[in-house]
């Protein structure tokens, strides 16, 4: 039998996704050309729909003021970009994800003057490598991750925006777009199972049915690895930066 999709295209079924949500965790795997290419190409139907926020897991959130700046003015100066970047995490500054600051610029020099600007939101933190010795410890790893675990930290972030009854958009890596505790590997030991979530975890117990995740075409066999074959690592954070 047959199946046939109501969708004649990925967008419709993702914009159809935020009428019943506020909320959408779309799940890539990291730097996929085809998957950021599809992102960069919604996002001004993303706009015309009143979805204004595309959150990102690549970025800090230390420079949200400057990327806003980046991401409103006049002219584009691409230098800036690569900067905030790489500014994060040099393991990440792939062009595509770059090719969204400049498809959200694009995008703000032409919406109607009587709507809010499109904007990309950092939800991550910069980790201090300064002190750290290679060892993986409980203690170094917190003073890496001085700020917390790093998807309560994302959580707290979309919290904000959500105050303001927002929609808003989150690119973010599949295990991070989980709602519920599939993956019980991120503690450091078993009596510590229950205080690690992640992102999806945090939003969808704030917000309940308003969340949604949608993921991308992937392979989903490492995915579940992680979750069949338990793992102790050092710190939560550790791993959530490490899959």
């Amino acid at each position: 039998m047959t199946h046939q999709s109501i969708f004649n295209h990925p967008k419709d079924y993702l914009l159809q996704a935020f009428k019943q949500h506020d909320v959408v965790l779309l799940a890539e795997d990291h730097a996929v050309k085809t998957h950021l290419d599809f992102v960069k190409d919604v996002i001004p139907d993303l706009h015309a729909a009143g979805v204004y926020y595309l959150a990102m897991e690549f970025g800090a959130s230390e420079d949200q003021d400057t990327l806003n700046q980046l991401l409103t003015g006049k002219t584009f100066d691409r230098n800036l970009a690569r900067a905030l970047m790489f500014h994060y995490n040099v393991r990440w500054a792939y062009k595509e994800y770059l090719d969204l600051y400049e498809a959200v610029w694009r995008l703000n020099q032409i919406r109607p003057k009587n709507t809010a600007p499109f904007l990309l939101i950092n939800m991550s933190y910069i980790f201090d490598w300064s002190d750290y010795n290679g060892v993986r410890t409980k203690e170094n790893l917190q003073r890496v991750f001085h700020k917390g675990p790093i998807d309560e930290y994302r959580a707290k972030i979309i919290m904000d925006i959500k105050q303001a009854d927002e929609k808003i958009l989150i690119l973010t890596g599949t295990v991070h777009a989980l709602k519920h505790p599939l993956i019980q590997s991120q503690s450091i030991s078993e009596n510590d199972l229950s205080k690690t979530k992640w992102l999806g975890e945090h939003l969808y117990e704030a917000y309940g049915d308003r969340v949604t995740n949608l993921l991308f075409h992937q392979p989903l066999e490492p995915l579940m690895r992680m979750v069949t074959q338990k793992q102790t690592t050092p710190s939560p954070t550790a791993f959530v930066e490490q899959h």
